[in-house]
């Protein structure tokens, strides 16, 4: 065949090829029932018991950053028996009611140059502070601050938290 006559052809298949799927996109019935696929293999069932794995890894390899064969720790099975015997409450005191810390969020820390002091970015509720080791900010105390990591302390009690 003749080039000419070619690109004639494959012109007018193109064209009528884009023709049928604008005409479907615009001018096609739209209230028509939607295409429903039928699966032809049956659902999962659903678990009903706590079934514990039983597949053992043996991971005797090289470490390939260390260069070392790390050993599995000997499996030894331990047999737990739980008795349901109620417990006896020996504190007759009120007890303390637990320490309920507000919202904190950790984003990271900025260090000065020439200071070397560190500033760590946290998100106290829906306020976000800049806190330096020592400062206390809505009771909550900066104790130690690390680059993916604060330590604060709110009231009698201190937690660490990690950076998003």
């Amino acid at each position: 065949m003749n080039k000419k006559v070619l690109t004639y052809v494959l012109l007018v298949v193109v064209i009528g090829i884009w023709g049928r799927v604008i005409y479907t996109f615009f001018f096609a019935e739209k209230g028509g029932e939607p295409i429903l696929f039928e699966s032809k293999k049956d659902p999962l069932p659903e678990l009903t018991e706590d079934v514990q794995d039983s597949i053992v890894l043996i991971a005797d390899y090289r470490d390939p950053f260390l260069g070392k064969v790390q050993r599995a720790p000997s499996q030894t099975t331990v047999n737990t028996v739980q008795h349901n015997v109620p417990r006896s409450i020996e504190k007759k005191g009120e007890e303390e009611p637990p320490i309920v810390w507000p919202e904190v969020a950790y984003f990271g820390m900025q260090k000065n140059l020439n200071s070397q002091a560190r500033l760590g970015i946290v998100k106290i509720g829906k306020k976000q502070v800049l806190l330096k080791e020592g400062e206390e900010v809505d009771e909550l105390k900066a104790l130690r601050i690390f680059p993916d990591s604060i330590e604060l302390g709110y009231l009698d009690e201190s937690r660490t938290f990690k950076s998003n």
